[in-house]
């Protein structure tokens, strides 16, 4: 028996409509659509530009294709969105050069693997009977025999006529010979109020075909455009490529009493004291804190988020409602089913617009508080938090959540490069060649690590090892004594963890298509754990190195920012021109700049810096064989190492980048005409003449 997963296993639905418009009606349209959820959306006259984003009308559970014309003129434009929650798409080239006639294709993939070819046309009324000619032409040369369902406004309005028996002439003829030639046929009997026929259906003449009037339109009805539901018997809809049957754990329903009782209670001295090598005391550590874990914590399975973040589980029943009652209306056609839709549609609606409001309300009077809510909410608009089923990396189509992922690290392995430092990587550090006083780190106290600790970030953020970041901030008084212990040991044997050494990647769209691995970026997390001991020793670096720091570098570094880059920068622009001299200005920006840091080179600049030799291996121990995976909705791809580079996400990642980089300002700015500001990866220059 098939599990229900909340998806029409049955066949294809399509809404469709002729919009009118959707500029002004963003709101509505997105309010209306989350009330429904249907799988596939067909518009038509979208008058839509560049200035409304994809966002603003669909979840980020959808795939959006649009074509706009973006000519400045008020009409045409046409769109296709599918749920990725139920399909795989990807876009169904079609080269259409008629002038205002707009054209759409994607195909589908459904889970009996057939595609099928969901097409939009918009054609404007006055289109010559070449026009069509030309049209059709483009279709029957694409054409291939199998499924494909045509919608959109054809604007024949003598097709009715045809239909009641009159003879066939021009566009009505052309539109015939169309069908015939693809066996095809026109399955749309929904007139409009004026008894028109100007929306089609076009179907396959051997396959069922239903075409309902929309009971639940997304936007307000035009009179000459009903909007319309379309059903075909074939592509039966499949949950996303992406779904896990993996569970993780629910934190907010973390059993507080019982955790503290047995963390507490864990006698440490007896478990870490005897264990001379860092590896195996981290791993004894690790296995506790996750033994304690497993006997606190409830599991919950790994699902997406179909719904918006204001939405609910009152409004998402409500909704669950509303559809059946219009299921049974459109199966029964009784009255009282259709009186039970009416009530839960107005009441959705309702709901909806009052969960929006209080949401964004909280999201104000959170923003500074909390602004991670208010960037979930900017990152939804932006639909960037849900990968495509079908994916193209190296010029091939990737069908497969294993094959997709491991196509993310090939990506991301790649922006490594090998070490090819010359000088011997094995010669130990000699203390004359340091340009200061040697910095030595004494042992790490409990006082440290709970300063380090009200540092961290109060969310829910969870590393590689299932550990969240704001369980230990709270709860620090039941760490400090095991990580005390540990990060002493990591420094007397200048060894950083293995385990503390992965790293959890999650793909971010950068920009373009989304169905384009290399347009994402990497999101690495780490262990809270190892995020402690980065605090305490970037810190106690940074005091040491703070007076060596170019004073030009504006980038991570304490008391300059942003706005004091810019402010010099203006300053110095200011004085120049009103001493009537000539500015030029070159900006850069190094290319993969965290990712092709040489780890040789970077030991020996910390070492020149002054840091022990002790400390100096620790941190090459921290910067080399680091593991990294990625990961999207509970599945994994294939682990790799990364040959250079300082690891993002980390807190000492930054400051071990201006000190690699520091040199760089002081050789630029050598030129009495030259100046040179910094903000981390980038250099301003600019030249006064």
């Amino acid at each position: 028996m098939r599990q229900n997963t909340g998806v029409n296993t049955h066949g294809l639905e399509i809404c469709y409509q002729n919009c009118r418009g959707l500029n002004t009606k963003t709101h509505t349209f997105m309010k209306n659509l989350t009330s429904n959820c249907h799988s596939v959306i067909a518009i038509t006259e979208s008058w839509l530009t560049d200035s409304v984003s994809s966002g603003e009308l669909f979840p980020p559970n959808y795939s959006v294709y649009r074509k706009d014309r973006n000519t400045g003129a008020r009409g045409g434009g046409v769109l296709l969105a599918v749920d990725d929650c139920e399909y795989n798409s990807e876009i169904y080239e079609l080269n259409c050069s008629i002038d205002k006639v707009d054209i759409l294709a994607v195909k589908l993939f459904g889970s009996n693997h057939i595609p099928i070819i969901v097409m939009v046309v918009y054609i404007p009324p006055g289109i010559s009977v070449n026009g069509y000619d030309e049209l059709f032409e483009l279709i029957e040369d694409k054409y291939d025999g199998g499924n494909m369902v045509i919608v959109g406004d054809f604007n024949i309005p003598e097709l009715l006529s045809v239909y009641e028996g009159a003879a066939h002439t021009g566009c009505t003829a052309r539109f015939d010979n169309f069908l015939n030639f693809c066996n095809l046929r026109q399955c749309n009997v929904v007139r409009n109020h004026n008894n028109r026929l100007l929306d089609l259906v076009v179907y396959r003449e051997d396959t069922a075909c239903e075409v309902l009037c929309d009971d639940d339109p997304l936007v307000p009805v035009d009179p000459h455009h009903p909007g319309l539901i379309v059903r075909v018997s074939s592509c039966p809809a499949i949950p996303s490529n992406f779904t896990s049957t993996a569970k993780r754990y629910d934190f907010k329903k973390l059993d507080v009493e019982k955790f503290c009782r047995l963390l507490g209670g864990t006698d440490w001295g007896q478990l870490l004291g005897d264990i001379g090598n860092v590896h195996d005391a981290s791993d004894v550590f690790n296995n506790t804190v996750q033994d304690v874990i497993a006997k606190c914590v409830p599991k919950k399975k790994c699902s997406s988020r179909k719904y918006p973040l204001w939405f609910t589980k009152d409004l998402i029943h409500k909704i669950k409602v509303k559809k059946h009652y219009l299921k049974m209306y459109r199966k029964h056609r009784l009255i009282f089913y259709r009186e039970r839709f009416r009530y839960f549609r107005k009441s959705v609606k309702l709901d909806i617009e009052s969960a929006y409001r209080d949401f964004i309300l909280r999201c104000q009077a959170d923003l500074e508080s909390s602004p991670s809510n208010f960037w979930k909410y900017i990152n939804s608009k932006r639909n960037i938090s849900r990968l495509p089923g079908h994916m193209c990396f190296n010029d091939k189509i990737l069908k497969t959540p294993k094959d997709i992922l491991n196509a993310f690290a090939v990506n991301f392995k790649s922006v490594y490069v090998c070490d090819n430092d010359t000088q011997n990587s094995n010669t130990p550090f000699v203390e004359s060649f340091n340009l200061g006083p040697v910095l030595n780190i004494g042992l790490i106290s409990e006082d440290m690590i709970i300063t380090a600790s009200k540092k961290l970030k109060n969310k829910f953020t969870i590393g590689p090892d299932d550990v969240p970041v704001n369980i230990v901030k709270s709860h620090i008084q039941l760490f400090v004594q095991p990580l005390r212990m540990l990060y002493n040991l990591m420094i007397t044997s200048g060894t950083f963890p293995n385990i503390w050494k992965v790293s959890r990647i999650c793909p971010i769209l950068k920009s373009g298509k989304k169905s384009e691995i290399v347009n994402y970026r990497p999101i690495a997390l780490i262990s809270v754990f190892s995020k402690l001991i980065e605090i305490i020793l970037s810190d106690i670096i940074f005091e040491h190195v703070r007076t060596s720091i170019s004073e030009f570098q504006h980038g991570f570094v304490r008391s300059r920012s942003t706005v004091s880059n810019l402010s010099v920068f203006t300053q110095h622009v200011s004085k120049s021109l009103d001493s009537r001299n000539q500015i030029d200005v070159v900006y850069t920006d190094f290319s993969k700049a965290f990712d092709r840091v040489s780890h040789k080179r970077l030991l020996r600049k910390l070492f020149k810096f002054g840091l022990s030799n002790v400390l100096v291996s620790l941190l090459e121990s921290f910067l080399t064989n680091r593991e990294y995976y990625v990961e999207y909705e509970g599945l994994r791809s294939f682990s790799f190492t990364a040959t250079s580079g300082v690891p993002q996400g980390s807190n000492l990642g930054p400051l071990l980048f201006i000190l690699f980089i520091n040199d760089i300002l002081g050789i630029i700015c050598s030129h009495k005409l030259t100046t040179s500001i910094g903000y981390l990866d980038g250099v301003l220059r600019t030249n006064c003449l």
